[in-house]
């Protein structure tokens, strides 16, 4: 890995950290401190969080200023979506990923979802919050140090006291057991947290609203959110004295199956390529000196690449490979898929690949 020709991570303090971030901080920190500089991702971002990204806008947009009727929420939902992609037209990873319509899975059904969203939260028969008296969207709060800062959805002020609402466009449980997912619970005792050091009072409810209009209430106790807020700003100050002591990238690494799945700086991560396992829960990605190279018939490109003594075969790749055309002698391939036999592999679309 001491060869990878690839844009150096390279990294520096962070200078806050997001209650929507703190989980995935705790869970890999050199992740986050890529995140937060603002670091060029090496992976491209999914077309499911692309679309994600836009319902969020779309829903921040009908908060704010409104969407009356279909027809304005049908322009929105175009605009946003030919914003989104222009960048990724703009970016080589990610250009082979427009149109958005024919590469998100259920693009039509998600799309259905906000307007029923949007709908209901403006014909009034949504699960509302009674006794109701403001409302504030996308309201910034920080921690007086400013080392903790987020935009919280929605807060209701109710005559019982405030309510905390944040939007989720994707799925808000967890698969595997049906409970909420952890880092929205944090996000939102975090939210809690800081609405207290702001206006020295608690809110009286954390509710998180899923895209399906479903709404969940997050216990909390304001014990433990002042522990969570304490916690994240600690886990910061640690970081950035870290840093500043002259750490390397592999020491803020930590990868595992979780953590490095959804990483879109894994291939310029040298601990992730050396602790990874040929196992189903890790990401399907090879690394390895180029063996062969070529073209079927078909004019799609086939590779076999040599890791110690395992080689392995990847086929249908597409002619927007790079790597395929030059003379590096190792290449890096991610989001593969597995093929028929063992050790063989077929292109995806969130296929990705560097030579070094």
């Amino acid at each position: 890995m001491s060869g990878l020709n690839l844009p150096a991570l390279g990294i520096k303090p962070v200078s806050r950290i997001s209650p929507s971030r703190y989980y995935s901080f705790t869970i890999c920190r050199l992740k986050e401190i890529l995140a937060a500089n603002r670091k060029f991702p090496l992976l491209p971002v999914s077309p499911a969080a692309r679309i994600g990204s836009v319902v969020h806008k779309i829903i921040e947009i009908a908060n704010t200023s409104g969407i009356e009727n279909e027809k304005r929420f049908n322009d929105l939902w175009q605009i946003e979506i030919n914003k989104c992609e222009e960048s990724m037209i703009n970016n080589p990873i990610e250009k082979h990923l427009v149109p958005l319509e024919e590469t998100a899975s259920n693009y039509e059904i998600k799309k259905l979802m906000a307007l029923k969203m949007i709908s209901s939260i403006f014909n009034e028969d949504w699960k509302k919050v009674p006794n109701q008296k403001e409302k504030f969207h996308e309201k910034w709060l920080e921690t007086k140090d400013k080392r903790i800062g987020g935009k919280i959805d929605q807060i209701q002020k109710t005559t019982e006291g405030a309510v905390i609402i944040d939007y989720k466009t994707g799925n808000v449980v967890n698969g595997i057991n049906g409970e909420l997912k952890e880092d929205y619970i944090l996000q939102l005792k975090l939210y809690a947290g800081l609405y207290y050091e702001n206006f020295k009072t608690w809110p009286v409810k954390l509710l998180l609203a899923g895209i399906d209009q479903s709404l969940h209430e997050i216990p909390f106790s304001p014990s433990e959110c002042k522990v969570l807020l304490d916690q994240a700003r600690n886990l910061l100050s640690e970081t950035n004295n870290l840093i500043s002591k002259g750490l390397s990238e592999e020491d803020f690494a930590s990868p595992s199956p979780a953590a490095c799945k959804y990483c879109l700086y894994r291939p310029g991560c040298k601990k992730y390529w050396q602790k990874r396992e040929d196992a189903a829960e890790w990401p399907v990605d090879i690394i390895g000196c180029v063996e062969e190279k070529g073209f079927s018939g078909n004019k799609l490109g086939r590779i076999v690449i040599k890791q110690g003594e395992a080689k392995y075969v990847v086929r249908a790749l597409s002619s927007r490979h790079s790597f395929l055309y030059g003379t590096k002698k190792n290449i890096l391939m991610c989001n593969l898929g597995n093929d028929t036999s063992i050790n063989h592999y077929i292109e995806q679309i969130m296929t990705t690949g560097y030579g070094f």
